[in-house]
C-alpha cells in the first residue's frame, strides 16, 4: 500500500487529498479523498519522514488525439526531470506519443524514477540522465513546438 498526502493550489488558495493506492496481484486500485487543511497538517506530522523531502512540481495537462496526458517536472530535483504519465483504461491500450515532445527514454518499470524513491533526500539522477538532458537544454531541443501536421 501507498499513501500519499497532497497539496495543489497556488500562493493562496490550496487543495488537500489523500490517497491511497493498493497493489494487488498485476492491479493498482487507487483511492483519493478530500480532506481538510486541518487534517492535511496532522497527517504530514504524523508521517514525517526525515529521510523524505517535500517534491515541488509543476504539472502540465493537455489532450492529444483524444488521450490526457500528465508531465510533471520536479523543481527540487537536480536536472529538473520531466516525466511524462499518460492515463489509460487498461495497460493493453495503444497510446500514440505527441510528436511535439522530445522523449528521452521509457522508465515506467525504473524503481528510481518512482516518486517515492525520487523524495529520498540523497535521491540523484543517474548520471547518464543528467548528462542527457544538460546536452538537450543546451540545444534547445527540449522546447515544445507545434506539431506541423
Amino acid at each position: 500500500m501507498e499513501v500519499k498526502i497532497i497539496q495543489k493550489g497556488d500562493m493562496r488558495s490550496f487543495n488537500y487529498t489523500l490517497e491511497t493506492k493498493v497493489f494487488k496481484e498485476d492491479q493498482c486500485t487507487t483511492r483519493k479523498k478530500q480532506i481538510s487543511s486541518r487534517d492535511f497538517i496532522q497527517m504530514i506530522h504524523e508521517k514525517q519522514d526525515d529521510t523524505k523531502i517535500e517534491l515541488e512540481k509543476t504539472r502540465m495537462s493537455f489532450i492529444y488525439k483524444n488521450q490526457f496526458f500528465v508531465i510533471d517536472t520536479f523543481e527540487n530535483i537536480e536536472g529538473r526531470p520531466s516525466l511524462l504519465r499518460i492515463e489509460t483504461e487498461n495497460d493493453v491500450e495503444k497510446v500514440e506519443r505527441p510528436t511535439f515532445i522530445k522523449f528521452i527514454r521509457e522508465v515506467t518499470d525504473e524503481e528510481e524514477y518512482s516518486t517515492y524513491n525520487m523524495a529520498n533526500k540523497d535521491y540523484k539522477m543517474p548520471e547518464s540522465d543528467l548528462k542527457i538532458l544538460s546536452e538537450l537544454r543546451q540545444s534547445e531541443t527540449l522546447e515544445i513546438v507545434p506539431n506541423e501536421d
